[in-house]
């Protein structure tokens, strides 16, 4: 597999152009049929990609790489059963093996949660259960793997969050819990999950009211047994989705898009609430057209970072957004890539020598992408 070097215009728009990150290289990298990639994980020595491949266009099969610091592929593996299989999380583990978190169709009639790792003590483990459950986060601690998603609440028969525990000794599930917030008519689907430094879970994502066809920021502060410290839902404006939680001095933030029903698009959101789950400040930030956030880092020089995507002025596409903001949720700069198809960034993440990574997919043929859709990395140097 050959990636192909973007040459791109970029369009920059910087309150301080001195913190800008720096573009180091852009590259699509060609696959037969459909590529997505939904997750990023930076180390000192590139970055892995998580999501998943369709080279027949029959069924998807998880996909993972790994991307040097150079842009060239060191790694990539495609695996699955006999259905759709998604890696829509992932991490290098403890003992620099791979962890793949997602959702497979192929050991049941429904899609479960499975969690899949490489390397030393490899194991592939579906979580079967009564109706569809997906797996969208996770992580590791010392004696096992947490993997947050949502499944169907054989109650409510309504989406709702769920928590569960894999024992790394014998890699069983140890206990699965339902996050708060199940009710007739709401689905609650967490996105992301990360280990505070109080030694909790703090969890985001969205929850939709079929009653009233309101959508809202979710987020969920959990103990390490599952058990809710506190819950809050919150929008800024007629409607929100939260993708993306990160751990910040004084409290977390989250990025998602909210929006009016008057003005019919929607504009990155970026809040940042108190360790409590209170409100802060808000930040956001759009177009004319829609512009969804989905992922959230903060590097070492104190910068926020926010990729998604936007629907440039005159442009019926997607091109891909990174935006910079300073602790206050200030604007710092923005930058807009994009060809001839659409670019989404569904993910970045920061190494600890400022390399910042934005993926996604690419469906632009002049960027070499097909029109399916193929993996996309853009590689920055942040100050």
């Amino acid at each position: 597999m050959k990636s192909k070097l973007i040459m791109v215009f970029m369009i920059l728009s910087a309150l301080a152009v001195i913190a800008a990150p720096l573009l180091d290289w852009g590259r699509v990298y060609p696959m037969n049929g459909e590529q997505q990639i939904f997750y990023a994980d930076a180390t000192n020595d590139g970055v892995y990609l998580f999501g998943y491949t369709n080279p027949k266009d029959i069924t998807e099969d998880m996909l993972t790489m790994k991307i040097g610091l150079n842009g060239k592929i060191l790694d990539s593996s495609v695996s699955g059963g006999r259905n759709n299989d998604w890696a829509l999380w992932g991490f290098e583990s403890h003992d620099e093996g791979l962890v793949s978190i997602g959702s497979s169709n192929s050991f049941s009639y429904d899609y479960d949660m499975i969690i899949s790792k490489s390397g030393k003590n490899s194991f592939n483990k579906p979580i079967v259960n009564f109706g569809i459950e997906r797996g969208t986060s996770g992580l590791e601690l010392g004696d096992s793997y947490i993997i947050v998603g949502y499944g169907s609440n054989p109650q409510t028969l309504n989406m709702v969050g769920k928590i569960v525990k894999i024992n790394k000794t014998n890699n069983e599930v140890e206990w699965s819990k339902w996050l708060p917030g199940a009710e007739a008519g709401i689905d609650i689907k967490p996105l992301s999950v990360q280990l505070t430094t109080d030694g909790n879970f703090i969890i985001a994502g969205t929850k939709i009211n079929f009653f009233s066809g309101i959508t809202e920021v979710y987020m969920t502060k959990v103990n390490l047994s599952g058990e809710e410290i506190w819950t809050k839902t919150f929008s800024g404006r007629d409607y929100a989705r939260g993708f993306e939680v990160q751990e910040t001095k004084g409290g977390y933030l989250i990025a998602g898009y909210n929006g009016d029903w008057s003005k019919g698009w929607s504009d990155f959101y970026l809040t940042k609430v108190d360790h409590n789950g209170d409100i802060l400040w808000e930040s956001e930030f759009g177009q004319d057209k829609s512009d969804h956030a989905y992922s959230v880092k903060v590097a070492k020089n104190g910068n926020i970072y926010v990729a998604g995507y936007t629907t440039p002025e005159g442009k019926d596409n997607f091109d891909m957004l990174l935006v910079e903001y300073n602790a206050n949720g200030e604007i710092l700069s923005h930058e807009v890539v994009g060809g001839n198809g659409d670019d989404v960034a569904y993910s970045l993440d920061i190494d600890d020598n400022g390399n910042l990574y934005m993926v996604g997919y690419s469906t632009s043929t002049d960027f070499g992408a097909d029109v399916s859709g193929d993996p996309v990395v853009f590689k920055y140097s942040v100050k």
